[in-house]
Protein backbone atom coordinates (compact mmCIF):
# COMPACT_ATOMS: atom_id res chain seq x y z
CA UNK A 1 0.00 0.00 0.00
CA UNK A 2 2.62 2.22 0.63
CA UNK A 3 4.72 1.85 -2.51
CA UNK A 4 1.14 2.54 -4.55
CA UNK A 5 0.82 6.05 -2.44
CA UNK A 6 4.50 6.87 -3.38
CA UNK A 7 3.56 6.18 -6.40
CA UNK A 8 0.22 7.91 -6.51
CA UNK A 9 2.13 11.11 -5.03
CA UNK A 10 4.50 10.96 -7.85
CA UNK A 11 2.30 11.25 -10.74
CA UNK A 12 0.46 13.66 -9.33
CA UNK A 13 3.50 15.51 -8.77
CA UNK A 14 4.81 15.74 -12.03
CA UNK A 15 1.33 16.49 -13.06
CA UNK A 16 1.17 19.45 -11.52
CA UNK A 17 4.02 20.36 -12.54
CA UNK A 18 4.06 19.85 -16.31
CA UNK A 19 0.18 22.14 -15.86
CA UNK A 20 2.26 24.89 -14.20
CA UNK A 21 4.82 25.17 -17.08
CA UNK A 22 2.39 25.11 -19.78
CA UNK A 23 0.79 27.91 -18.19
CA UNK A 24 3.82 30.21 -18.29
CA UNK A 25 4.67 29.80 -21.75
CA UNK A 26 3.71 30.74 -25.04
CA UNK A 27 2.01 28.54 -26.79
CA UNK A 28 1.56 27.79 -30.93
CA UNK A 29 -2.25 27.54 -32.03
CA UNK A 30 -1.30 27.15 -36.04
CA UNK A 31 2.19 24.97 -36.74
CA UNK A 32 2.21 25.16 -40.52
CA UNK A 33 4.80 27.60 -40.10
CA UNK A 34 8.74 27.73 -40.99
CA UNK A 35 8.79 30.14 -38.52
CA UNK A 36 9.77 29.26 -34.84
CA UNK A 37 8.73 31.47 -31.81
CA UNK A 38 10.43 31.30 -28.73
CA UNK A 39 10.44 33.07 -25.18
CA UNK A 40 7.82 35.03 -26.32
CA UNK A 41 5.77 37.19 -23.30
CA UNK A 42 3.77 40.44 -22.67
CA UNK A 43 4.71 42.48 -19.96
CA UNK A 44 1.99 42.86 -17.52
CA UNK A 45 0.51 46.61 -16.97
CA UNK A 46 -0.90 48.67 -14.36
CA UNK A 47 -4.82 49.68 -14.93
CA UNK A 48 -5.83 52.26 -16.80
CA UNK A 49 -2.70 51.72 -19.25
CA UNK A 50 -3.50 52.25 -22.36
CA UNK A 51 -0.07 50.80 -24.20
CA UNK A 52 1.85 47.45 -23.27
CA UNK A 53 5.03 45.15 -25.14
CA UNK A 54 5.46 41.82 -26.57
CA UNK A 55 8.46 40.57 -26.70
CA UNK A 56 9.72 37.19 -28.47
CA UNK A 57 12.49 35.61 -30.40
CA UNK A 58 11.68 34.60 -34.18
CA UNK A 59 13.62 31.94 -35.35
CA UNK A 60 13.48 31.60 -39.40
CA UNK A 61 13.59 27.42 -40.67
CA UNK A 62 13.59 28.73 -43.84
CA UNK A 63 16.22 29.07 -46.45
CA UNK A 64 14.16 32.59 -47.88
CA UNK A 65 14.46 35.60 -46.16
CA UNK A 66 10.79 36.46 -44.35
CA UNK A 67 9.52 40.04 -43.22
CA UNK A 68 7.10 40.12 -39.92
CA UNK A 69 4.39 41.82 -42.14
CA UNK A 70 1.85 42.73 -39.10
CA UNK A 71 0.35 41.25 -35.65
CA UNK A 72 -3.37 41.37 -34.86
CA UNK A 73 -4.70 40.45 -30.98
CA UNK A 74 -8.23 41.36 -29.78
CA UNK A 75 -6.57 42.22 -27.00
CA UNK A 76 -6.01 46.31 -28.32
CA UNK A 77 -7.39 48.19 -30.72
CA UNK A 78 -3.47 48.31 -33.26
CA UNK A 79 -1.22 46.45 -32.73
CA UNK A 80 2.23 48.47 -34.24
CA UNK A 81 5.89 46.85 -34.64
CA UNK A 82 8.06 48.98 -33.26
CA UNK A 83 12.07 49.63 -32.89
CA UNK A 84 14.35 51.73 -30.31
CA UNK A 85 17.53 53.71 -31.64
CA UNK A 86 19.80 55.70 -29.63
CA UNK A 87 20.79 59.08 -31.53
CA UNK A 88 23.08 61.75 -29.57
CA UNK A 89 22.52 59.93 -26.20
CA UNK A 90 18.89 60.27 -26.56
CA UNK A 91 16.85 56.70 -26.90
CA UNK A 92 14.02 56.85 -29.47
CA UNK A 93 11.30 54.56 -30.22
CA UNK A 94 9.52 54.92 -33.70
CA UNK A 95 6.92 52.24 -35.72
CA UNK A 96 8.65 50.36 -38.61
CA UNK A 97 6.84 48.82 -41.27
CA UNK A 98 8.32 45.40 -41.35
CA UNK A 99 10.80 43.46 -39.27
CA UNK A 100 13.14 41.44 -41.53
CA UNK A 101 13.71 37.86 -40.51
CA UNK A 102 17.06 36.48 -42.68
CA UNK A 103 16.68 32.69 -43.56
CA UNK A 104 18.14 30.23 -41.32
CA UNK A 105 18.72 33.77 -39.14
CA UNK A 106 16.90 34.70 -35.79
CA UNK A 107 15.58 38.21 -34.52
CA UNK A 108 15.45 38.96 -31.26
CA UNK A 109 12.55 41.08 -29.75
CA UNK A 110 13.57 42.76 -26.72
CA UNK A 111 13.36 45.85 -24.63
CA UNK A 112 15.49 48.45 -26.13
CA UNK A 113 15.27 47.20 -29.16
CA UNK A 114 12.61 45.64 -31.79
CA UNK A 115 9.40 44.75 -30.35
CA UNK A 116 5.19 44.85 -30.77
CA UNK A 117 3.21 47.50 -29.36
CA UNK A 118 0.28 47.18 -28.37
CA UNK A 119 -1.97 50.75 -28.94
CA UNK A 120 -5.44 50.96 -26.76
CA UNK A 121 -5.37 48.48 -24.80
CA UNK A 122 -9.08 47.05 -24.06
CA UNK A 123 -8.36 45.42 -20.64
CA UNK A 124 -5.36 45.32 -18.24
CA UNK A 125 -2.71 42.70 -18.80
CA UNK A 126 -2.46 40.68 -15.41
CA UNK A 127 0.32 38.28 -14.60
CA UNK A 128 -0.64 35.04 -15.55
CA UNK A 129 -3.00 35.75 -18.23
CA UNK A 130 -1.99 35.38 -22.26
CA UNK A 131 -2.92 37.11 -24.78
CA UNK A 132 -3.23 35.74 -28.46
CA UNK A 133 -1.51 36.99 -31.41
CA UNK A 134 -1.45 36.21 -34.84
CA UNK A 135 1.55 37.06 -36.78
CA UNK A 136 1.65 37.60 -40.10
CA UNK A 137 4.52 36.62 -42.47
CA UNK A 138 5.52 37.48 -46.53
CA UNK A 139 6.20 34.37 -46.89
CA UNK A 140 5.39 32.04 -44.22
CA UNK A 141 1.85 33.19 -43.41
CA UNK A 142 -0.12 33.91 -40.49
CA UNK A 143 1.36 31.90 -36.92
CA UNK A 144 -1.10 31.86 -33.94
CA UNK A 145 -0.19 31.83 -30.52
CA UNK A 146 -1.29 32.27 -26.58
CA UNK A 147 1.45 35.07 -24.93
CA UNK A 148 2.15 34.86 -21.19
CA UNK A 149 1.70 38.22 -19.61
CA UNK A 150 5.08 38.61 -17.03
CA UNK A 151 5.98 41.58 -14.61
CA UNK A 152 9.46 41.35 -16.11
CA UNK A 153 11.68 39.61 -18.46
CA UNK A 154 13.73 38.48 -15.29
CA UNK A 155 9.99 36.16 -14.53
CA UNK A 156 10.80 34.07 -17.71
CA UNK A 157 12.85 30.85 -17.31
CA UNK A 158 14.50 29.31 -19.88
CA UNK A 159 12.34 25.73 -19.65
CA UNK A 160 9.81 27.74 -21.25
CA UNK A 161 11.10 28.29 -24.39
CA UNK A 162 8.11 27.17 -27.05
CA UNK A 163 9.17 25.28 -30.11
CA UNK A 164 7.12 24.47 -32.93
CA UNK A 165 7.10 22.87 -36.52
Amino acid sequence: MHILMNRFFWITLICFAFVLSNSTKAQMISHKSKIQVHKAWARATPPYTKNAAIYMILKNNNSANDLLLGVQTTVAKVVELHTVTEEKGMMSMYPVKNISIPAHGTVVLKPGGYHMMLVNLKRQLKVGNHVTLTLQFKHAGEVKLKVPVHKSQRDIHEHHEMKHD
